[in-house]
């Protein structure tokens, strides 16, 4: 071997590793294993959210689709559309406020509540007038694009409608009401009974006792009457058993 052929033997480097393949960017198969989670957390979190929607929104939701689905193409086809939108309406309110307060309602009242549920000026003052004004308008004088703005407005009102605070403790606290002026009442005949007893018969010394209980005569004097206790506690265990809980008026409402 001659000096110019170790001279370049001597110049090479002895065997060595390939440095570490970089994490980025990454190979396909992360790019789609990334593409299937975003997919999967999605449709999971649609699917957490459409099921926590009530019954009555999906319900009002799937009409209304099948109202835009409508073609208007005569204004008989646009006074139909209308009268069903009304109807529908109407459930909503019922679905979220208390019969007793919204199913006697009409014109700018109906309107102004219409407001209130979905959060807008737009029933009293805009294209909602049109569910109280179709009825006595001419036929050809409500256009097709009315109707549409009217579809959207009741789609937006339908996804803030939220249900009103819950009417079982002011059923509970009628419930007492009627229960204690029962008492009351049942109290009452047993004091007049008692006192017209105490008149009739002789005057008997009279037994003072922490644990009797004492009712007021017509006269103003104490007539101790201990039927009393006895009679509500019976009255009032009559009550509990045929009591009832009461329900929201809300859940009455079907779709």
């Amino acid at each position: 071997m001659n000096p110019t052929e170790q001279e370049l033997l001597a110049q090479l480097r002895d065997a060595h590793a390939p440095l570490d393949p970089g994490w980025w960017p990454p190979a396909p198969g992360w790019w789609l294993l990334a593409l299937v989670i975003v997919v999967a957390v999605s449709a999971l979190s649609w699917w957490l959210h459409d099921r926590r929607q009530p019954h009555w929104r999906k319900s009002a939701r799937q009409v209304l689709d099948q109202l835009a689905e409508r073609k208007l193409q005569t204004p008989g086809d646009c006074s139909a559309v209308l009268t069903e939108c009304s109807t529908l309406m109407r459930r909503v309110a019922l679905a979220v406020h208390p019969r007793a307060t919204v199913a006697h309602l009409t014109d700018s009242h109906w309107l102004e509540r219409l407001d209130s549920i979905g959060r807008t000026d737009e029933y009293s003052a805009g294209v909602g007038r049109l569910l109280t004004r179709h009825p006595y308008m001419a036929p050809g004088r409500v256009s097709a694009d009315q109707v549409t703005r009217l579809l959207k407005l009741m789609y937006q009102t339908i996804n803030r409608a939220e249900l009103t605070p819950t009417v079982t403790s002011a059923v509970a606290q009628s419930n007492g009401a009627q229960e204690l002026s029962g008492e009351s009442r049942l109290a009452q005949a047993i004091v007049r009974t008692a006192v017209a007893g105490s008149v009739s018969t002789e005057k008997k010394p009279e037994i003072k006792s922490v644990e009797q209980p004492v009712a007021p005569a017509p006269d103003g004097s104490a007539v101790p009457v201990p039927e009393v206790s006895e009679a509500l506690m019976r009255y009032r265990k009559s009550g509990a058993a045929n009591a009832k809980s009461p329900k929201q008026e809300q859940s009455s409402v079907r779709f």
